[in-house]
């Protein structure tokens, strides 16, 4: 240190581990329901979303907003559990239903 110069701190840091994350806000109850784990793949955004549908299963409908993380639109999200698959795409295979759980392709 010298007298009239501040301190300098250095930039790095310690990390002590990694945590991820994945909430869902339920609006209709004002609910959280979160999965905490050490990464974030489509897997774990797969089960994310079934604990959803297992802790509010007389929800009549399940509506996600999500951003563009590509965990998020993964096919192995849609059709890696079959909980989640009845909740995405609804029953059945059809082609537009299907289409739901794929990325919307932008016009720009």
């Amino acid at each position: 240190m010298v007298p009239g110069k501040p301190e300098k701190r250095e930039h790095e840091y310690i990390r002590h581990g990694v945590r991820a994350l994945i909430a869902s806000f339920v609006v209709a109850t004002g609910q959280v329901v979160w999965n905490l784990g050490q990464t974030r793949t489509s897997a774990d955004f797969a089960v994310h979303l079934a604990n959803v549908v297992h802790q509010l299963p007389e929800m009549q409908r399940y509506d996600w907003v999500v951003d563009n993380l590509n965990t998020h639109w993964s096919l192995a999200v849609c059709v890696g559990r079959p909980v989640v698959q009845r909740a995405l795409c609804g029953e059945g295979p059809t082609p537009r239903r299907a289409a739901a759980c794929l990325p919307q392709q932008s016009d720009s």
